[in-house]
């Protein structure tokens, strides 16, 4: 609603259960208890999203509305940039591994400013000193023991049009070649989260 549409088709042929968790979700969401038009072979249904948006006028500002729609049209995501390696995973958790200087990129292609919440936890080696850089200032410093993890970084942040560059500056030891890997291995960044905070319940 908050991008401008008015209302929802759903063709339920392209869904496995014929749309019936999705339509549900919109039920949920919108309050509306069944379609407002359905097709007479009852494939084709349509929701009117007006009165929704009406409730949503009521209850939201519009400068929330529109962090919204930017936050739907022109979603912020983390690109990781030089100085990074690709992710890894297991089923407890994911992770990548970093370089000595190594940056992250958070996009957004909106023509305004856009929150955000970016959280990780850090492993290193004994001794090591990590400062986080945002826009070239400093945001966060950490000094790691070896083994252990940091406590949770949690970083708020106005990313502009455009985007913004996170740079992990890391002074310690490369873990490399003690585990006989040719990468350059001197922090490992664990459960990495990037949420907006138009769509986050946490503001």
């Amino acid at each position: 609603m908050a991008t401008g549409f008015t209302g929802l088709w759903i063709d339920r042929r392209a869904y496995k259960d014929d749309g019936a968790a999705l339509e549900r979700a919109v039920q949920t969401v919108t309050g509306l208890a069944t379609p407002t038009v359905k097709s007479s072979d009852g494939i084709r249904v349509f929701y009117d999203l007006r009165p929704y948006r009406a409730r949503l006028d009521r209850a939201t500002t519009p400068a929330a509305l529109d962090a919204l729609a930017n936050a739907l049209l022109h979603p912020t995501m983390p690109v990781y940039g030089a100085g990074f390696y690709l992710e890894e995973k297991t089923e407890d958790e994911t992770w990548r591994w970093a370089s000595r200087d190594a940056v992250l990129t958070i996009t957004n292609g909106a023509s305004a400013p856009q929150g955000v919440i970016w959280r990780a936890r850090f492993r290193s080696a004994p001794g090591s000193r990590l400062t986080i850089t945002y826009g070239g200032r400093v945001v966060a410093r950490r000094s790691l023991a070896g083994g252990a993890e940091s406590d949770q970084v949690r970083l708020r942040l106005q990313v502009p049009p455009g985007g913004g560059e996170l740079r992990f500056l890391t002074d310690g030891k490369d873990l490399g070649p003690e585990n006989d890997d040719a990468r350059s291995l001197y922090l490992q960044v664990v459960d990495p989260t990037l949420v907006n905070t138009a769509l986050a319940a946490e503001r």
